[in-house]
């Protein structure tokens, strides 16, 4: 039986899912989207993540507000 060090089983994920029937509540996981960009950045300030992003959309029709992120705190951030 082994043992998992708490920090490798806490580490903050870099995926956020997006869909156009997520929820602003919602944390962001494939399974409880959210559903536009300010929420993606909520998400992951609220993780603590900093290194490489990806933000993944799910098929659909968005409204997306325009949104600056060249000051944002990651290494690598891949919008699909």
């Amino acid at each position: 039986m082994g043992v998992v060090p708490a920090e490798a089983s806490a580490a903050p994920s870099g995926d956020v899912h997006v869909s156009p029937s997520g929820k602003k509540s919602n944390p962001g996981t494939a399974t409880r989207p959210v559903r536009d960009l300010s929420d993606v950045r909520r998400v992951l300030d609220a993780r603590g993540v900093h290194g490489h992003i990806r933000v993944l959309f799910a098929g659909g029709t968005y409204k997306l507000k325009q949104q600056e992120w060249k000051h944002y705190r990651a290494k690598s951030i891949t919008f699909r």
